[in-house]
């Protein structure tokens, strides 16, 4: 069985690894402790996914150009094309465009019995419900066995 949250954050402050790191251990030590199994019946996986730029915008690093105004352009000059501030990019954006540049998984696999016990189902119910309370952005999502 494969369960996982789906943490899209940008409230982490710090060493992000070291963070994550401490976070998978307190949460197998947790679900260990509620289920009253072995850390040897699951694994916890988690993974951060960004666009290239960490948390930041990766749009922030690229650079726009536009035709200059045939007023702007001086006689014989071979440059046609001027820089855009990024501030004048602001209005125009998409509403397509993400506020959120890192997500975070956190994935839970059951190794244990045959089938995981309706028990795990509700811990991680529970995960969610202290995320949700914490202010975590979270998906829950159970892929069908």
């Amino acid at each position: 069985m494969h369960i996982a949250i789906l943490l899209k954050t940008v409230s982490l402050k710090g060493d992000v690894d070291e963070i994550l790191k401490t976070y998978q251990v307190g949460l197998k030590n947790y679900i260990a402790g509620k289920l009253k199994t072995s850390k040897e019946d699951f694994e916890i996986e988690v993974v951060e996914f960004t666009y290239g730029s960490g948390r930041k915008n990766p749009m922030e690093k690229v650079k726009f150009h536009k035709k200059k105004s045939q007023q702007n352009t001086s006689h014989g000059s071979t440059d046609q094309y001027e820089s855009v501030d990024s501030k004048d990019m602001d209005e125009k954006k998409s509403d397509m465009m993400p506020t959120i540049f890192e997500q975070i998984y956190v994935r839970l696999y059951w190794k244990g019995q045959e089938k995981a016990p309706e028990e795990l189902e509700n811990t991680f119910l529970n995960i969610k419900v202290m995320m949700i309370e914490n202010k975590m952005r979270l998906a829950v999502y159970s892929p069908t066995q």
